[in-house]
């Protein structure tokens, strides 16, 4: 009886176009969730950056909000009254990517050079990513491992270790350890034959050094579906969290989502698709990929299959990295931004409109 009780509630759930919380509905009522829950004004403009502003992040417990521009500083402010808590000033590039530790207490900015630039920035070596103390405002480690610009970040779910994404085709996917010290203390790196010089000199074989450069990434432990209440973490155990899988999306230059095992690190699968691919974002479940492409679509995935699950149309994307995420309280929407001047909520996820299958490449 329980179960069941529990299927209508979830029913209900998929039914509510405007579904925006994390509490069970009633028996007892209709259940409708008012369009208004979602932001539809301006409530607050911050100006602080002298340039485009090219990505932000609310911090997970969303007390403060870092934004990074193309002016080179990242600011970080609190939530309440937005006033500036630390203005990160260590890059000599534009930064165009920023990742928050899980616990909230470090922060990932990735850079590169932008040109025309001035000459001291040209003799830098400013494809780099850095690691900050989000309380103190200090740079706590500068890497700079690749020799392009660095795309992406992610952290492990136990924020214990992190990977950085780049164009780089000799380090275009690297995973650290938090404590690392150096550049040559990496613990991994992704997409690279087990044998690179060997696969280098055979020239039957396509190296996977020549076509891996990435995008964007994102990493995901798979666990209960996100759309229902269920999957809400404080529900999950410290140790049924620590023995799931984790997953490591990244999408890189030659259209193909690369999907890994994050705790042994093999790759598991990977999916072609017919256009470039500019952002990747797991669901909370780590069952479903968001993916923006360059023709101006949205797409959610199965990770595991490689299977369309829904196509979302009507936003512009040509010239730019356009991001998007997941939305809502249980991650019932998904919003982009575009070419124009609107962020779109596109639309209502929790009922698959196209079971489409794009070609599966194998690992």
């Amino acid at each position: 009886m329980a179960e069941l009780l529990t299927q209508v509630k979830e029913a209900s759930i998929r039914n509510c176009p405007y579904h925006n919380t994390r509490r069970w509905p009633s028996l007892y009522t209709d259940h409708v969730c008012d369009r208004d829950d979602f932001p539809l004004d301006t409530v607050c403009e911050l100006d602080r950056h002298t340039d485009e502003v090219w990505f932000i992040a609310f911090s997970n417990d969303g007390t403060r909000l870092a934004t990074a521009s193309k002016d080179s500083i990242v600011v970080i402010y609190e939530t309440q009254s937005f006033q500036i808590l630390h203005i990160l000033s260590g890059h000599k590039g534009a930064v165009g990517y920023l990742a928050w530790s899980p616990d909230d207490t470090k922060l990932i900015t990735c850079s590169q050079i932008t040109y025309p630039a001035p000459a001291e920035a040209r003799l830098s070596k400013e494809h780099c990513a850095q690691i900050w103390d989000t309380e103190t405002g200090t740079c706590l480690r500068t890497i700079n491992k690749h020799n392009e610009p660095v795309t992406t970040a992610a952290w492990s779910p136990d924020g214990q270790t992190f990977v950085t994404g780049s164009l780089d085709r000799k380090h275009p996917l690297v995973m650290w350890s938090v404590n690392a010290t150096s550049d040559d203390d990496h613990l991994h790196i992704f997409g690279l034959p087990a044998n690179p010089s060997t696969t280098t000199n055979n020239p039957s074989t396509t190296s996977t050094t020549q076509v891996f450069r990435v995008q964007d990434c994102s990493i995901a432990t798979l666990g209960p579906s996100s759309t229902s209440l269920a999957a809400a973490p404080d529900q999950q155990s410290t140790t049924d969290l620590a023995n799931r899988p984790i997953r490591l999306a990244a999408v890189c230059a030659r259209k193909t989502i690369h999907i890994f095992d994050y705790r042994t690190r093999q790759k598991l699968n990977q999916i072609q698709v017919g256009y470039e691919l500019t952002s990747v974002n797991y669901s909370k479940d780590g069952l479903e990929l968001l993916v923006n492409l360059s023709n101006g679509e949205l797409w959610t995935v199965d990770g595991e299959q490689g299977i369309v699950n829904m196509k979302f149309h009507g936003r512009g994307q040509d010239h730019f990295v356009i991001r998007s995420t997941w939305g809502g309280a249980t991650e019932g929407v998904v919003v982009s931004g575009g070419e124009g001047t609107s962020v779109i909520r596109c639309g209502f996820i929790m009922q698959s409109c196209c079971d489409s299958r794009i070609k599966n490449a194998g690992s």
